[in-house]
């Protein structure tokens, strides 16, 4: 068991690191729920150059942690959790034939612009 100073560094920096990656799990669901919201172009395009900065940010540090030989500051649950995540998504998807992200209707929203311009039709809605 550490004490100490060596206790607090480590203990420090494993709090970098969970916060390193909750911004960047945070940044990638806002990104996702703007992406699909039907907002504007440029709302979406700001939202992602946010992503972009904390993924750098998320890069950066998962390669620091690297250099100081702390190659898995966060253990090896976090990773193994989210790959189990996803083996979940995927056998939803295959077993569904649909996303498990789609509303229950299986309907994606339809951007109120959509089909404005001219010599465009409308788009049904109902």
């Amino acid at each position: 068991m550490l004490r100490g100073p060596v206790a607090d560094a480590v203990g420090s920096a494993l709090a970098i690191a969970r916060r390193r990656t909750l911004v960047f799990a945070a940044a990638l669901l806002v990104l996702r729920y703007y992406a699909r919201s039907g907002v504007g172009r440029a709302t979406v395009q700001v939202v992602f150059v946010v992503f972009v900065v904390a993924a750098t940010v998320w890069v950066r540090g998962q390669y620091a942690d690297s250099l100081a030989d702390n190659p898995a500051p966060l253990g090896w649950k976090l990773p193994l959790a989210i790959c189990a995540l996803g083996v979940v998504l995927v056998g939803v998807f295959v077993v569904t034939g649909r996303s498990a992200w789609t509303p229950a209707g299986g309907r994606r929203p339809v951007r109120r612009d959509a089909g404005q311009g001219a010599g465009e039709v409308s788009p049904r809605r109902g």
